[in-house]
């Protein structure tokens, strides 16, 4: 990957400007060692309040923002109303779409009927909002093919959008659906990847496979794209998400993008510091606990 810190000196046409303020706003999420760790906040959105943190979310931002993350994912509505608590220090990646499909008994007592999946706003209104990129989904294994042909889409317009605008794009591929199962999901997050390098993505966030040899595939397929893991439900134990962020930094993985195992950490400060001292440090989940785990 080529290096973030170098920005051209002579720019000599709008194209140089847009590729310019790409590469500073970039350079707010991965880090000088082209490394990140971001928590997503972004649940209430997909969710509603029924997830840890969410109801009371400002002391929860406040308690993630202490850990010193690179990044934060949060809806239009948190950055609209916590903008202001963030330094440089951190930046924003702002979710430019909203979908129904995690709707489940678990959480919500309203389940779909009809998968939907739409864009929230335009990356011009990002923009003003001061973020430093913008994400969405891409999902795949719906039922009927029509709803993934209508995901790439918003893919492709944001994407553009992102060109004309300078600023960052960020693909969440993932299998979800009836048709995905335990033999097709590794494959399908391939293919998740390579389509939307394909759109234009600059970063990635990615389910793991669980293993290293089939997520192999899934780099290989981002032909040099950054990735970052995603970290989903909440561990079992607190050493599981650092056990398989580092298996995932052995193949060439960037870094994460950690949600409700930070959130719903009874120390997220403490728990951020540790995945910082893996992603950025090389330590080993045992090194970050003995350095970090401990502290006060």
């Amino acid at each position: 990957m080529a290096s973030l810190k170098r920005i051209p000196l002579e720019i000599s046409s709008t194209e140089d400007i847009r590729r310019c303020c790409m590469k500073l706003r970039l350079r707010n999420i991965l880090r000088e060692d082209g490394k990140a760790v971001v928590v997503a906040a972004d649940h209430g959105l997909m969710i509603g309040p029924f997830v840890k943190g969410v109801v009371g979310f400002r002391g929860t931002l406040e308690r993630v923002l202490k850990g010193e993350p690179d990044a934060v994912l949060l809806s239009p509505g948190m950055v609209k109303k916590y903008g202001y608590l963030f330094t440089r220090r951190t930046g924003i990646i702002m979710r430019l779409d909203w979908t129904n499909i995690f709707r489940s008994a678990e959480y919500v007592p309203l389940t779909p009927r009809t998968p939907v999946h739409i864009k929230l706003g335009s990356v011009l209104d990002a923009m003003k909002m001061g973020v430093d990129g913008v994400l969405v989904y891409f999902f795949l294994g719906y039922s009927d093919d029509v709803y993934e042909s209508r995901d790439y889409k918003l893919v492709h317009e944001v994407a553009r959008e992102c060109e004309e605008y300078g600023m960052p794009f960020i693909v969440e591929p993932l299998p979800r659906g009836p048709r995905v199962t335990g033999a097709n999901f590794p494959d399908l997050v391939a293919l998740g990847v390579r389509m939307a390098v394909e759109a234009g993505a600059d970063l990635l966030k990615v389910p793991y496979t669980q293993d290293i040899e089939t997520f192999q595939g899934v780099v290989d397929a981002a032909e040099g794209v950054p990735i970052l893991i995603l970290g989903g439900a909440r561990g079992v134990t607190d050493m599981e998400p650092l056990d398989m962020l580092h298996e995932a930094m052995q193949i060439g993985v960037n870094g994460v993008v950690y949600g409700r195992n930070v959130i719903e950490s009874p120390d997220p400060t403490k728990t951020l510091r540790m995945i910082h001292g893996i992603v950025h440090e090389g330590l080993t989940p045992k090194e970050a606990l003995n350095k970090y785990g401990e502290e006060k």
